[in-house]
């Protein structure tokens, strides 16, 4: 029995559309989500589900699951490293008949475990849609939307945070008022051996800015000027199983002129060898 899968052209297009996917009579929707600020150790009904459109002239049945993007040997948005467990994220069904023509759904949710370690995650996973080859039948069409996931915020966590690069807390907010204008992350090196990490502000450019996988949060514009975060370093080397403080602070040079505003920009954390994680840093009025 042969499957016949999209080709990687349809992959391509997954990573920048921002609602449908289509593969010949198969359409999903969304594509690609963005799921903030997912609370920890309970069951969540995420906002959207998953819409799947039966463009062909026949009934059809889809089989739905999730997978690790490196499966697929699909890429990830920099700073999101795969969900360290994919049963984490499921659905009302994993099966769904749908009529020619017709939309069916399904609800989507995501269960992380009541552990500390997981607050201040960002995380990517994959989901295949697959129509369900009947008798007689050799092609199957096939799509694959992506989401991320940004587990709730906490500064202060009993343990360390998850990934090979841990880092606290997930986002933090500075001040225009000078007693409010610094604060800290927290860097862990989760790996055995040393490891030399760069720091440094970063906003998507071009199109990329406008792209939902990074557009700034509700509300937020992103800085004018990254020059304006100034961190304590740029650079720490942290020996296995440590953790490095580092200070930021929000420095508009004194011969500029703005008016308070709440503005969003990117923390970026890079390892000399591994995944970079990020944190947001919000400014507000």
């Amino acid at each position: 029995m042969r499957f016949f899968r999209a080709p990687l052209a349809l992959l391509v297009f997954l990573f920048f559309s921002p609602s449908d996917l289509p593969a010949s009579g198969l359409a999903v929707q969304p594509a690609t989500f963005l799921f903030r600020d997912i609370p920890i150790g309970q069951k969540v009904k995420l906002s959207v589900p998953l819409s799947i459109h039966n463009k062909d002239e026949r009934i059809h049945t889809y089989t739905i699951k999730s997978l690790a993007p490196s499966r697929l040997g699909m890429s990830r948005p920099e700073g999101y490293v795969e969900i360290p467990n994919t049963d984490w994220f499921f659905f009302d069904e994993k099966e769904v008949t749908i009529a020619a023509g017709k939309m069916g759904s399904t609800n989507m949710y995501i269960e992380i475990p009541g552990e500390d370690t997981y607050y201040n995650q960002k995380w990517v996973i994959a989901v295949e849609v697959t129509t369900r080859v009947g008798a007689g039948e050799s092609i199957a069409l096939a799509v694959y939307p992506r989401f991320l996931i940004e587990s709730e915020n906490r500064e202060n966590i009993t343990g360390r945070p998850s990934g090979k690069t841990g880092i606290r807390p997930g986002k933090l907010s500075l001040s225009f008022e000078p007693k409010k204008n610094k604060s800290y992350i927290e860097i862990y090196n989760n790996d055995t051996i040393s490891h030399t990490y760069i720091i440094r502000p970063f906003i998507p450019v071009s199109d990329v800015k406008q792209s939902l996988l990074q557009s700034p949060s509700p509300s937020y514009d992103w800085i004018p000027n990254i020059k304006w975060i100034v961190t304590s370093s740029d650079k720490v080397k942290i020996k296995a199983g440590m953790s490095r403080k580092i200070g930021i602070n929000l420095a508009i040079p004194d011969n500029i002129s703005v008016n308070p505003q709440r503005w969003e920009t990117l923390l970026f954390v890079t390892p000399d060898n591994g995944s970079p994680v990020f944190v947001r840093v919000y400014i507000e009025p």
